[in-house]
């Protein structure tokens, strides 16, 4: 289920169902966003053709990055003197694996975060230059929402398995719950 999450709601502003061997940051090229949109999402989809196709369309992205990302630092941007002190880095980068490069030519931004509750370092990338890194920050933080969704979805399913296993009794299964899930946050 490729779910994008309405922040302010907390409820799917669109849901596209695929079989379970589409991956997460290629059922993302349908979703629909409009421009100024902002994307917080994982590791899955730090796809740099992906991350390009968003940036073209005017939407703001915070992705976690993979461990092997190959990059130059251009500028270290300098951390004031008043920030939260889970910012460990923040600086400006261009892409320097071959492929990468190709697929996403323009400057990133990269933060670095110290995640307490975990005991380790995150490091997103984003293509929004003017936020500080706070703001980024507390974005990505933001992302656990997309979770905790996902969790009240099965337990309002209760899946362990499907109750039927035919594409149709998935759908009926997932947008029963959906409607739920909906219904039941319109009393909160």
């Amino acid at each position: 289920m490729h779910t994008l999450l309405d922040y302010d709601g907390n409820l799917p502003a669109y849901v596209n169902i695929t079989d379970g061997k589409t991956a997460d940051n290629k059922g993302a090229y349908d979703v629909p966003l409009l421009k100024g949109s902002v994307i917080v999402a994982d590791r899955f989809y730090n796809d740099f053709s992906l991350l390009n196709v968003w940036d073209s369309k005017g939407v703001y992205f915070v992705v976690r990055h993979k461990d092997n990302i190959q990059f130059r630092t251009i500028k270290e941007n300098e951390l004031p003197e008043n920030r939260h002190m889970n910012i460990l880095k923040d600086e400006i980068i261009e892409l320097t694996g071959k492929t990468s490069k190709k697929k996403y030519p323009k400057k990133l931004r990269r933060v670095a975060i110290w995640n307490e509750e975990n005991k380790q370092v995150i490091e997103v990338i984003t293509n929004q230059m003017l936020w500080t890194a706070n703001t980024i920050s507390e974005l990505y933080k933001s992302r656990w929402q997309i979770e905790i969704f996902f969790r009240e979805i099965k337990q309002l399913l209760h899946i362990k398995s499907f109750i039927g296993t035919s594409e149709n009794a998935v759908m009926i299964q997932i947008w029963t719950a959906l409607i739920l899930l909906y219904h039941f946050s319109s009393f909160e």
